[in-house]
């Protein structure tokens, strides 16, 4: 995405660069750094991009606006909704041709972020996307929105506060969650199945995998000296998340090796 940016600011404003010999020498350096990831795709009949092209291949079923509300809605959390907004606004007043950074610049920035978030928010409109994928190209979003807010009479706009002050808050009470896994007390599983309890509940994302190794240490012990199992029986499970947790937190730290059976959409790197 970089390059693409790259290339349609040239074609479209600065076409005296294709005659640049270090325009080349940049697309060789960029060749050298991405040779590795092809060289082991092609020893391994380019299953990676196999993988990733069956996650967002297009027109293979109907149109699903919850995908695309899903991805919307997640950049803007995702990225701090504050500053989303400060970003809109920044774009808004670019369009309205206010003057707080040369035109030349703001050009290059918008062209190495809106082709990446119109890329996914496109792709949401029939699969399921996450909103991190969209990330990088709110880095040069920021620049914009800084540049547009470093124009008010205030060192530090109150709004940009209010960003960091909402980031911070966040950040507390996601370290509080991952460590002590409190909103726990506030979630009833009483009447869950056993089979798919905790199945959907982000709160376990990031909590209760070294408790889980704690109990299952204990169990494996157990069942070994009773003769129930092997002592190096494998860890199995039928999809890659949450296969990765399970191998981190607990088939890693006990020498055990850990299998993932099923397709390579279910079991992702494992496949290989």
């Amino acid at each position: 995405f970089l390059w693409l940016g790259m290339i349609l600011y040239m074609l479209m404003y600065h076409r005296d660069w294709l005659r640049q010999w270090s325009l080349y020498l940049a697309l060789l350096v960029s060749a050298v750094c991405l040779s590795p990831v092809l060289i082991w795709n092609l020893k391994v009949d380019f299953i990676s991009f196999r993988y990733h092209g069956d996650r967002v291949g297009l027109f293979e079923s109907e149109m699903r606006l919850d995908y695309f509300f899903s991805e919307l809605f997640g950049q803007v959390g995702y990225q701090n909704p504050i500053n989303y907004v400060l970003i809109v606004i920044a774009i808004v007043a670019l369009v309205r041709k206010k003057e707080f950074v040369s035109q030349k610049l703001s050009r290059f920035l918008l062209l190495q972020s809106i082709p990446m978030v119109i890329t996914f928010l496109v792709f949401a409109l029939w699969r399921r996307t996450l909103p991190h994928w969209s990330g990088p190209a709110f880095l040069s979003l920021m620049i914009l929105a800084a540049a547009y807010f470093s124009t008010l009479k205030k060192a530090i706009p109150t709004v940009v506060k209010s960003a960091v002050v909402l980031m911070l808050f966040v950040l507390v009470i996601a370290v509080v969650e991952i460590k002590t896994g409190i909103s726990r007390n506030f979630v009833s599983s009483a009447d869950q199945d056993k089979t798919t309890l905790g199945k959907y509940d982000v709160t376990l994302d990031m909590y209760g995998w070294r408790q889980l190794y704690t109990k299952f240490s204990e169990h494996h012990k157990t069942y070994v000296k009773e003769g129930i199992m092997p002592e190096e029986a494998a860890v199995v499970s039928d999809k890659w998340f949450p296969a990765a947790h399970l191998d981190f937190y607990v088939a890693y730290p006990m020498q055990l090796p850990l299998y993932a059976l099923g397709s390579l959409q279910d079991s992702h790197k494992y496949a290989w």
